[in-house]
C-alpha cells in the first residue's frame, strides 16, 4: 500500500505526551530513580517496622 504524500498547505500533527517522556531519556532516567528510591525505601521501611523487638540478655 503506498501512503498518501502530504501536501504544503497540511498542518503538523502534534507530537503525544508518551511520546514525548519516552524521548526524553533524562527523565526516564530520573523517574526509574526515584520510582525504584521510593519502592526500596517503602520496603525497608515496611520491614523495619514489621521486624519483632530483639530479645534483652
Amino acid at each position: 500500500m503506498t501512503e498518501p504524500k502530504a501536501t504544503a498547505h497540511e498542518e503538523p500533527q502534534e507530537i503525544p505526551r508518551g511520546q514525548k517522556l519516552f524521548d526524553n531519556w533524562i527523565m526516564l532516567l530520573l523517574l526509574s530513580l526515584a520510582i525504584s528510591g521510593l519502592a526500596y525505601n517503602a520496603w525497608g521501611l515496611i520491614e523495619l517496622f514489621t521486624l519483632p523487638p530483639s530479645p534483652i540478655r
